[in-house]
């Protein structure tokens, strides 16, 4: 995308008071979130409830832009419509995060920026999901660990906290489950943190 293609298109996000729709959610975030509901845990209950959103009447009127997850950007409508077209058929304008892109480009800013001296760079998670958090932070160090002068960290709260929270819920009964799920998430972002992290892990 050029310079201008670029302006235009953040022109246009925020033209008219309108907002983005994240829905983007990896399959293991979205899983979780079906599970609490009793919906089925499958690629078709996942492009189901796409479909829903993505075919709501009128949203264009208040949603610019949205984002995709990669599973979605190449599912289809039942009516056999690609996402990608039915979003853009609402006025929407669909877009992808790239969990690469953002990395490299984070990383290269640092190492026109930070000083050598610096021993480290602790990320935080800010609104990431637990398993975004531990992806980023592990294609930062895939792609600049061996000539990074600074170690690539991570600095989490709610990325490592919040399954635990909601294994727990309160409940004594259910603190074993709630440390296992911390536990899970610090051997996710260790692995992260050597670049050796994959989606496997979240299994």
């Amino acid at each position: 995308m050029n310079t201008q293609a670029l302006i235009n298109t953040a022109q246009a996000l925020v033209a008219d008071n309108k907002g983005i729709l994240a829905m983007d959610e990896s399959n293991p975030t979205c899983n979780k979130r079906f599970a609490k509901l009793d919906i089925p845990q499958t690629e078709e209950a996942h492009r189901a409830y796409r479909e829903m959103i993505v075919t709501t009447a009128g949203l264009g009127e208040c949603i610019s832009g949205a984002i995709l997850y990669d599973e979605t950007i190449r599912q289809t409508t039942s009516a056999g419509i690609p996402f990608v077209q039915a979003v853009m058929d609402a006025g929407i304008i669909p877009g992808i995060k790239t969990a690469k892109v953002v990395a490299d480009a984070t990383v290269r800013c640092f190492l026109r920026a930070v000083p050598a001296a610096v021993p480290g760079i602790m990320f935080l998670s800010g609104g990431q999901s637990a398993e975004l958090a531990s992806s980023r932070l592990n294609a930062m160090n895939v792609g600049f660990k061996s000539r990074a002068p600074w170690a690539l960290s991570f600095s989490y709260g709610r990325a490592l906290q919040q399954p635990a929270m909601e294994a727990w819920a309160g409940q004594d009964a259910n603190v074993k489950a709630a440390q296992q799920a911390l536990l899970q998430r610090a051997r996710c972002n260790l692995a992260a943190r050597r670049g050796e992290y994959s989606a496997a892990m979240e299994v």
